[in-house]
């Protein structure tokens, strides 16, 4: 028997709309288009309640993906913040699209798709690109397909059998592999869905947080830090002349790691109190650096920020990984 997901647009599927009619999962739209469009926090954890699955896709227009990999990192930007507001205290999405809405492609639109992997993957989501066959293979071909979403022709008509994890039903000739063509919509608590068969087991490659580094790794972070925040400073002037508004970044990036350490701390089950204690004693320091980069009128020594950063750095590894240098790198720095 096919196993059955929905996607939609026009309005709220309840958990339990989606459990009567056997409907496994939605993939809902996050981050881009207007508020009834996207997946709301309520509606998410109504479907966990229900005991229904979730999977993420970010799309404003069929032509998204023609802007390349800076707009495919500006993308999953929005889309990871919208994320964390919608699963706030709630297990998290672990899967998103990135989607090139159109039966042609270009290597703009696979660079996309890596701009979406860049800026997800070290937060331990698994991305993949929803589109027409031949774009899913091309992505496949540059290893950016781990899951895959296809529109179009069944994959068995297209070669990519082995690489579509759903595919959304457009009619037309299909096997039994591809699971049945029609009917494409169904009404599900009065909002018209889109139908999707999926066709492989769904495997996040979600990991604990507690993600100890090499200790070359671990050298390189603390040298970043270093010299992003302190480098070849002149008196009175900022950092290897970094601009006030790219070490504000700096410092906004840095709370924004503690947030995101906090929420993955949660999730780790095997996470014991001495652990929870190095969190909270990792905040304070951040708070004591972000404190000593923003008073203009007091005095700290390169070699104190220097120290401070470095045992940010040192502790930071431990939760976050390779993850840690997308933090730590605003836009512009080297």
């Amino acid at each position: 028997m096919t196993t059955v997901w929905i996607d939609y647009s026009g309005g709220t599927v309840s958990g339990a709309s989606m459990r009567a009619a056997g409907i496994e999962g939605a993939i809902r739209y996050v981050g881009l288009g207007g508020s009834g469009k996207r997946l709301t926090h309520a509606e998410y954890a109504d479907h966990l309640a229900h005991g229904r699955k979730t999977i993420a896709v970010v799309e404003r227009t069929t032509t998204d993906a023609d802007g390349g990999y800076a707009t495919g990192r500006a993308n999953a930007a929005i889309a990871l913040t919208d994320l964390r507001n919608i699963t706030a205290g709630q297990p998290p999405v672990t899967m998103v699209f990135a989607a090139n809405d159109k039966p042609g492609f270009n290597q703009a639109d696979i660079e996309y798709v890596k701009g979406f992997h860049d800026v997800l993957t070290p937060f331990r989501f698994t991305v993949g690109p929803y589109g027409f066959g031949a774009f899913l293979a091309a992505c496949a071909k540059a290893g950016l397909a781990p899951i895959a979403w296809q529109a179009g022709p069944a994959p068995s008509r297209t070669g990519t059998a082995d690489v579509a994890t759903f595919w959304q039903r457009q009619g037309g000739p299909a096997t039994a592999a591809d699971g049945p063509a029609t009917p494409v919509t169904r009404v599900i608590g009065g909002v018209t869905c889109d139908l999707s068969n999926r066709l492989f087991t769904l495997e996040p490659t979600v990991t604990s947080p507690i993600n100890k580094l090499t200790a070359q790794q671990s050298a390189e972070i603390a040298s970043a830090a270093h010299d992003l925040l302190v480098g070849n400073s002149t008196p009175g002037g900022n950092p290897q002349g970094r601009t006030n508004a790219e070490i504000f970044a700096f410092r906004g990036l840095l709370a924004s790691a503690v947030s995101t350490l906090s929420t993955l701390i949660k999730q780790d089950i095997a996470l014991d109190q001495s652990q929870q204690n190095a969190l909270a004693d990792l905040a304070t320091k951040v708070a004591a650096l972000q404190a000593a980069l923003a008073a203009p009128d007091v005095e700290v020594s390169d070699a104190q920020v220097a120290a401070m950063a470095d045992e940010v750095a040192k502790d930071m590894e431990v939760y976050l990984g390779n993850g840690f240098n997308v933090l730590v790198t605003p836009k512009g720095a080297s």
